[in-house]
């Protein structure tokens, strides 16, 4: 829990705590699949709990995507060429990539989960609370109140996705209103 304003300072430890983890994991001895494979699991399981609840500053998710970037290349802290730009390695399989996921990406996808239970699941008591605590008409005018670092991360995620998202069901695809 953080207490007044929230800084990149605050989340040093995930960077410490991925950068441990696949330090641990002797690099050199994997091949580059076993590599993105790692760290796709690693960057994907370490911050997703703070995701979850915190907009983490966009510093601290530059740090994960270089941290991610420089071991699946070189396979310890050191840089070396990299052998394709990051937005390919980024896409989707399908589409020719490697299926890393974007931290920023993952945060926003994290936060817009919680944020659609706000909009749309008014049965959860966590939810019950956060709108009997923030009053408004509707939710973008209950997100435009100055509280907690909770809500002021789903105000920041609304920003983010106030146009919609897509949903991928099977193979069809719908364009969804927060």
């Amino acid at each position: 829990m953080v207490h007044g304003r929230v800084t990149s300072a605050h989340f040093d430890y995930i960077i410490d705590k991925v950068s441990q983890r696949l330090a641990s994991w002797r690099g050199k001895l994997l091949n580059r699949a076993g590599r993105v494979t790692l760290v796709n699991s690693v960057v994907a399981a370490i911050p997703s709990y703070t995701m979850q609840f915190q907009w983490l500053p966009q510093t601290i998710c530059d740090a994960l995507d270089r941290e991610a970037r420089q071991f699946i290349w070189s396979g310890d802290g050191t840089r070396k060429l990299h052998l394709a730009r990051w937005d390919i390695v980024t896409r989707a399989r399908r589409h020719g990539g490697l299926s890393v996921r974007i931290a920023r990406l993952q945060n926003i996808a994290l936060l817009g989960k919680l944020l659609w239970d706000v909009g749309h699941r008014e049965d959860k008591i966590w939810v019950q609370f956060v709108l009997n605590k923030y009053p408004g008409a509707t939710l973008q005018h209950r997100l435009d109140v100055k509280g907690s670092n909770f809500w002021s991360a789903l105000a920041k995620t609304y920003t983010q996705l106030h146009d919609g998202f897509q949903l991928q069901l099977g193979c069809r695809t719908r364009t969804v209103l927060v």
